[in-house]
């Protein structure tokens, strides 16, 4: 079996640690989505925002070019930082439990009369270990926002208005002020940073609209600027059967990433997409790309050049051990300013923090696959966090910082890494405020996932036994 190429082993990372995106739409645009039997018009961008072919050349967090060739995005409904249900946990349970019931799978191909047969090891798991992919996928999906790291926080928020309402521009003022937007920026690592995209919509049931649609999406733009696009849909007016190969294929585009996104309700019998013909699903993939290309990735790098010069005499590591000293000679009033308790009752630092900061520009330069300068910048994160005793942040910043030198291409021997994720584990099991088993255990299927596309099969057991 071929070795598996950069791009497949950073893929499931790469996906688990995407940006995200809050995407909030008028009534209008709900009723577009429900005759292609989706709920949000999230759910309708939800299959293109995986490898979106960016094809774009964009500066690392030292200023040196590299070559972007795709991305993923998440797009969310909602944003909260809340403490985390363990009823999402039982249903995972339980679903894994009736999987492993269901399964007819009664041996374990890669074990052997002659030992353990590597070629079967490379396979995919869902062949052999149908209940781990399940759990992998359920547990990945129902993680939630955290106050130690920018990941799941929302670095733009989407708003769509139909080219029908009475005041498209007008509608899309209002969604600015909508709560979720408000929680973003006040709760969210972007604050008042968050980047604002916007969408006019224009329904193929509403031929009278489309002569004036081009002339509202103008004033759209003039309104909002560059970042905004116009996007056509429901075209399949003659409603084409849904036995046909181009109706069933184009179900099957939301069938098949609905069952990743939402493990938990899955829609088996489900017909999406009635109302599209394959020209709308290209419009739906282009509208995506240019969100991202002209939109998301140019933002991110603006923060990254602007997190980056204000961060770089602590990443030199000047004012960093400066500033820590500080605090412990001069008492702890800094400290209660720079810091906060977030819901699990662990500490964690303002968003405006330098600390914060260093947090945002690492993690933004690892979804942006810039992983060697990311792992520079937690390493000094790292650094902060432990003098701190903020234990969370802490263990977040060793976690990746193993992710990030498993997803270089240099090799690297096991002492190199292994403790960083021994220690992420520890940390969050033992030294945080409540044990944060979700985060160990994420930690533990990333760790896993990586030993596996390295082939480095022999640490896994370890891995797994934690």
């Amino acid at each position: 079996m071929p070795r598996p190429t950069l791009a497949q082993k950073r893929d499931f990372v790469a996906k688990a640690f995407c940006p995200r995106a809050l995407v909030l739409s008028t009534p209008a645009i709900a009723d577009a989505c429900a005759v292609n039997n989706c709920s949000t018009f999230a759910d309708l961008l939800a299959p293109f925002g995986q490898d979106v072919s960016t094809q774009i050349t964009i500066q690392d967090g030292q200023g040196a070019p590299y070559f972007l060739d795709k991305l993923n995005i998440k797009f969310t409904t909602d944003f909260k930082i809340e403490k985390r249900s363990t009823h999402s946990r039982t249903e995972i349970d339980d679903l894994v439990h009736t999987s492993v019931l269901d399964s007819d799978q009664t041996n374990v191909p890669f074990l052997t009369e002659h030992g353990v047969d590597a070629s079967a090891l490379s396979s995919d798991t869902s062949v052999w270990a149908p209940w781990y992919t399940l759990f992998r996928q359920q547990w990945m999906t129902t993680m939630q926002p955290s106050e130690h790291e920018s990941f799941m926080h929302p670095v733009a928020c989407v708003l769509v208005a139909s080219g029908s309402e009475d005041d498209p521009v007008g509608a899309l003022r209002t969604l600015q002020a909508h709560a979720a937007v408000n929680r973003v920026q006040t709760q969210g690592f972007s604050g008042a940073n968050v980047l604002f995209y916007y969408v006019l919509v224009h329904d193929g049931r509403d031929p009278g609209v489309l002569q004036t649609i081009d002339h509202t999406f103008d004033q759209v733009r003039r309104a909002f600027g560059q970042n905004s696009s116009l996007l056509k849909i429901n075209s399949n007016t003659d409603l084409i059967d849904a036995d046909t190969s181009e109706q069933s294929k184009i179900s099957s585009i939301w069938a098949n990433t609905l069952s990743t996104t939402q493990p938990l309700d899955p829609h088996p019998d489900s017909v999406f997409g009635s109302m599209l013909n394959m020209r709308d699903v290209t419009a739906l993939r282009d509208t995506v790309k240019q969100m991202m290309v002209r939109g998301i990735v140019p933002h991110m790098q603006y923060m990254i050049r602007v997190l980056s010069d204000q961060t770089a005499n602590q990443r030199r590591g000047i004012t960093g051990r400066l500033f820590s000293a500080g605090r412990r000679y001069f008492g702890t009033a800094a400290k209660a300013s720079n810091t906060l308790t977030g819901v699990d009752g662990d500490t964690y630092f303002r968003y405006d923090s330098a600390e914060a900061q260093m947090r945002k520009l690492a993690d933004y330069s690892f979804m942006l696959k810039d992983f060697r300068f990311a792992q520079s910048v937690y390493q000094v994160a790292r650094r902060d966090f432990q003098s701190e005793k903020a234990w969370k942040c802490y263990a977040g910043a060793q976690e990746m910082v193993g992710v990030c030198k498993l997803m270089l291409e240099v090799h690297a021997t096991r002492a190199e890494f292994d403790s960083n994720f021994e220690d992420a584990v520890t940390m969050y099991l033992h030294k945080t405020h409540a044990p944060c088993q979700h985060l160990a255990i994420r930690c533990i299927i990333i760790y896993y996932e990586l030993l596996k596309h390295h082939k480095l099969y022999s640490f896994a057991p370890t891995t797994l036994l934690r």
